[in-house]
């Protein structure tokens, strides 16, 4: 059996690579629309595959065979422009007037040349196949891409330089995306679609290394936000609904086409050879609702990876030059529904299977860290059958992934990771994932900032080597992923064993530093099944305690001492799932007092207060803050006591009890002012305000103390 051969027309330039660091060799990435690519990073190797024959093979467990199959429809347009020889453009803007990357590497041999082909619809057609058959393979069976290319090639307006001037990227390239859609319209009824991929001829120009050729268009997703900022009449842009076609939803209303991609006829330019499949994947996970997890935020050029070469949606879509793109990171999985993770909240020793088996029940482990951060596990090896070659459906028997004769059914994506080849970049990959991160990133469809910060990422690749190459400005390839990033015991960097803890470096701490007393080893070398132990710190009797539901505590729990009964802690805990609040008194032991939990009235903004006021009789009482900035009391035993109303503009609203004033104090804060009440009764009394948003509750002394956006 073959093992594979990873080559690309590159090795022809190996001086280059060096020259590519120097920051003149890699194209300068130019301010646009948040889902445009971000520039290839060059190597001397990766690209042509070559393999055995894979088997013929339903690669899904009887389980995923059996489940859902969602099925994503893409209508694809082709576009050229007024032909334009001398433009600064590669080709000159029409169809066939630049090569693929199988021609670069293995064309030109023979006359008539078999690797030039037709850049006709049957061309594209194929190439969307391949699509097809990644996302089938990656979703386990669960997405089935169905892509209909056109065979009429449309003409845009201009030449491809006045669509491709940089200086103008943000609004010429949508109103070619419109030109393409409207004049394919009279054509396809694009409500039968689920996205629109506009195919325009020439070169990416993220893939323009020498940069000769800045007049080529970028690759690029374009938001509804995206293309209403460049479509919209002036002052239109908050109700633009997109490009309205002759069409009509399924309400008999104007179908409007909101979204799309604008793709290249190919990406091998200046002697490099780039197969499409990697940033059609990539941008296809756009359009599902994936959002890029590279660093979208460049100033003249990245200054960290994000997960780098380890996901499709990280600079993975770059690996063995687009022609082997990896797996999804099992967060992507995870949120485009997958799989889903067995949550692990005790000590375990347990075996992981390699993430592409289809038929592992278990393809990730999840363990939380609090309520918004958590662990995410999952064993990468590329060679899924061990037979130490890439397999792929080589129906032609020629040991190549040839056009129109072959196909990806079979195929090891993960071939393609770091040390691409061999197993000494695989392992078990520990992502730390924070929600909160996430969730501040807004729309993925809009705002493509989950790892725009490499201090504070959303899904942030825990590096075995300690060294955090992902997270700086890159100077050499190591840092878009390095083969000890993964854990297993034969990671050279890994002196003592494959543990990740509280005193590793790195370690298991939160975000922003907290430990977490979790430690995660792993037992085993690089294998299809790998042995994982996760150790939790010791726990009192009865803890940690459970909660039905979704979502997360409104604060930290606060110690009461009832009279005569022993500590118990005070939360407010609010369940997006079912949507709504409740309160819930918990004994040392981990048991609820009798009466709890409490639904609550309305959503908790923080924790309660355990204390009395005047006019209110001496007993104390649990005091819940509602995001409203109305109040609810209640006694110890879980009933209901009295309650004030609502105010209108709250926007942050925290309780907190002490000695000033004999009672309690409640600051309810607006986006530009915090007003501070006196509770008495059940009234309360304004007794100041300040200008801006408190942030958390009061410290109660001598005076009242409070901090407000801004560090007042």
């Amino acid at each position: 059996m073959a093992r594979i051969l990873v080559r690309i027309a590159a090795v022809l330039f190996l001086g280059f690579a060096s020259a590519a660091w120097s920051g003149t060799a890699v194209p300068p990435f130019v301010p646009g629309p948040s889902g445009m690519m971000p520039p290839v990073p060059f190597r001397p190797s990766g690209g042509t595959v070559r393999g055995n024959r894979a088997p013929q093979r339903d690669r899904r467990s009887p389980a995923s065979a059996a489940a859902r199959t969602d099925t994503f429809r893409i209508a694809g347009v082709m576009i050229e422009f007024v032909a334009d020889s001398n433009g600064p453009t590669s080709g000159d803007g029409t169809f066939g007037t630049v090569k693929d990357a199988n021609e670069v590497v293995f064309g030109g041999v023979e006359d008539p040349d078999p690797y030039r082909a037709d850049h006709d619809a049957d061309y594209f057609r194929e190439q969307l196949a391949y699509l097809t058959q990644y996302y089938r393979a990656v979703s386990y069976g669960r997405l089935e891409i169905e892509a209909t290319v056109i065979d009429t090639v449309f003409t845009a307006s201009r030449t491809m330089a006045y669509y491709g001037d940089n200086d103008s990227v943000a609004t010429r390239q949508p109103i070619l995306f419109r030109e393409a859609v409207l004049l394919a319209d009279p054509l396809v009824d694009f409500s039968a679609y689920d996205a629109v991929v506009v195919i325009h001829a020439g070169v990416g120009e993220e893939t323009d290394v020498l940069g000769d050729s800045p007049g080529d268009l970028w690759t690029t997703y374009y938001t509804p936000g995206d293309l209403a900022g460049a479509l919209a009449d002036s002052g239109m842009a908050g109700d633009y609904p997109g490009i309205a076609t002759d069409d009509v939803d399924s309400t008999g209303d104007t179908f409007h086409v909101r979204e799309g991609v604008l793709l290249p006829e190919t990406e091998t330019q200046d002697g490099f050879a780039q197969w499409l499949l990697g940033v059609a994947a990539h941008m296809t996970g756009r359009l599902l609702g994936a959002p890029s997890l590279f660093d979208p935020t460049p100033s003249g050029f990245s200054d960290s990876q994000g997960i780098g070469n380890f996901g499709i949606m990280g600079t993975g879509l770059w690996n063995s030059g687009g022609i082997l793109p990896p797996h999804p990171c099992a967060w992507t999985k995870m949120r485009l529904g997958w799989i889903d993770p067995l949550v692990i909240r005790r000590d375990t020793t347990i075996v992981l299977p390699l993430v592409e088996r289809a038929d592992s029940p278990v393809k990730a482990l999840l363990i939380p860290i609090n309520e918004s951060e958590y662990f995410l596990l999952e064993n990468r090896y590329p060679d899924e059958n061990g037979d130490g070659a890439f397999n792929f459906d080589d129906a032609n028997g020629d040991n190549r992934l040839d056009l129109y004769d072959d196909s990806y059914d079979g195929a090891e994506f993960d071939w393609s990771l770091p040390a691409e080849g061999s197993i000494d970049g695989s392992g078990v990959l520990i992502w730390h994932i924070d929600e909160e991160k996430i969730a501040r990133s807004g729309d993925f469809r809009e705002v493509n900032e989950v790892n725009a910060d490499a201090s504070w990422k959303g899904v942030d690749l825990e590096e075995a080597d300690g060294i955090q190459d992902l997270d700086v400005r890159a100077t050499s390839f190591d840092n878009f992923g390095g083969p000890y990033d993964a854990w297993s015991t034969a990671n050279m960097y890994l002196q003592d064993g494959a543990r990740f803890g509280p005193g590793t470096n790195p370690s298991t701490s939160a975000n922003f530093g907290a430990s977490t007393g979790i430690t995660i080893e792993v037992k085993s070398g690089p294998d299809s099944v790998m042995t994982v132990t996760i150790d939790f710190p010791d726990h009192a009797s009865g803890w940690p305690v459970e909660r039905d539901g979704e979502g997360r505590l409104a604060g930290p729990a606060v110690p009461v001492e009832l009279p005569g009964r022993s500590i118990f802690f005070a939360a407010a805990f609010y369940d997006s799932g079912a949507g709504e609040g409740r309160g819930d008194l918990v004994g040392a032991d981990g048991t609820e007092a009798p009466g709890w939990p409490v639904v609550l009235p309305g959503k908790p903004s923080f924790s309660p207060v355990y204390g009395t006021w005047p006019g209110t009789g001496g007993a104390a009482k649990l005091i819940f803050p509602l995001a409203d900035g109305s109040l609810v009391w209640y006694g110890t035993d879980g009933s209901l006591i009295g309650s004030l109303p609502a105010l209108p503009g709250t926007a942050a609203h925290y309780c907190s009890g002490g000695s000033v004033l004999s009672g309690l104090i409640s600051l309810v804060a607006t986006e530009e002012s915090t007003t501070v009440y006196r509770l008495s009764g059940t009234t309360r009394e304004e007794i100041a305000r300040f200008a801006g948003r408190a942030v958390g509750p009061a410290v109660i002394g001598p005076n009242v103390i409070f901090a407000v956006g801004g560090g007042t």
